[in-house]
């Protein structure tokens, strides 16, 4: 008996997994439009390209989420401030802003729509603590559809902004 009693331990611990850190408590952002296509300064952005930036902000979430090494946090506090400020151009903004729901990291992100056939997409998580950068990715792509912007989201979550092997 006291020889499978040893045995046993060690199977057991070799067969534990590794206990995980918990998820990052995380402020996502909304995706800013830069769109030097249009015609002038104050054009507006159509309703086409409004929707894939809520597609994006989607599918940036659900992947970082769904490794587990992230959770979501409610913005719904700092809304009226995140419609006020330059989130893209004031990254200590953003940080602030997180910071102000409990956040440890922010998550930004922003597409510079060149023309209809030059778009391209950069996603920043920052650590609330320090505001430096923690994981970062940008991306060129061609073709303005939902498939284009979602597939190039996808493809930055899962290859630069998730740690090797947990995508």
């Amino acid at each position: 008996m006291r020889r499978i009693f040893p045995l046993a331990v060690m199977l057991l611990a070799v067969l534990t997994p590794f206990a995980r850190a918990a998820p990052l408590r995380t402020a996502f952002l909304p995706f800013i439009l830069k769109d030097t296509s249009l015609p002038s300064p104050q054009s507006k952005p159509g309703p086409a390209d409004l929707h894939r930036l809520e597609l994006v902000d989607q599918v940036v979430e659900q992947g970082l989420v769904r490794s587990g090494e992230y959770i979501p946090l409610d913005l719904k506090p700092i809304a009226a401030q995140i419609a006020e400020n330059d989130l893209v151009g004031c990254p200590d903004c953003a940080v602030s802003l997180a910071r102000q729901v409990g956040a440890q990291v922010v998550v930004t992100g922003w597409v510079q729509k060149v023309s209809g056939l030059i778009i391209n997409m950069t996603i920043i998580i920052r650590s609330v603590d320090t505001g430096k950068m923690i994981a970062a990715g940008d991306v060129s792509l061609r073709g303005d559809t939902d498939i284009a912007w979602t597939r190039a989201a996808s493809w930055l979550v899962a290859h630069r902004l998730l740690p090797p092997g947990s995508k």
